[in-house]
């Protein structure tokens, strides 16, 4: 009997080291999913930071857009300067245009009075004085 004995514990020892060895194996599985899920993270990130540039291509792209802009904004500026000439100018004009024709009807006005006191005055009116015979003078010629 001890025959059977010996062969039953051989055979639990073979057994016992059979699952020692399947949750060895099962561990390393484990550990080797593990690592095939990070290579692949790893190739995806890598495929994604290709895409893009590197830093130093960056940052000349960066200091070009920098040059780029300030430039922009001093042509904003110069535009800006510009724009506020032409309002003022465009101001003056207008206030210039404005004091003319206020001179104008100004003048217009005075020179329609003078006529209307001319033309009030009879034809036949002379006076012995000079200037108001050059009055009378300039009447009857617009008269005739």
């Amino acid at each position: 009997m001890l025959l059977h004995t010996d062969w039953c514990n051989f055979y639990k020892n073979n057994i016992a080291a059979a699952h020692e060895k399947i949750a060895e194996c099962k561990k390393q599985i484990l550990q080797a999913k593990r690592i095939r899920k990070n290579r692949q993270e790893y190739d995806n990130l890598a495929k994604i930071i290709q895409q893009h540039p590197d830093r130093h291509e960056t940052l000349k792209q960066l200091e070009a857009l920098g040059k780029e802009l300030q430039h922009l904004s001093h042509i904003k500026e110069s535009v800006e300067d510009k724009l506020e000439l032409r309002r003022k100018q465009f101001h003056v004009l207008l206030s210039t245009i404005h004091e003319l024709q206020q001179t104008l009807e100004s003048k217009l006005f005075h020179s329609i009075h003078k006529n209307i006191v001319f033309l009030s005055l009879p034809p036949f009116y002379i006076s012995a004085s000079p200037s108001k015979f050059s009055l009378t003078q300039r009447y009857s010629e617009h008269l005739y």
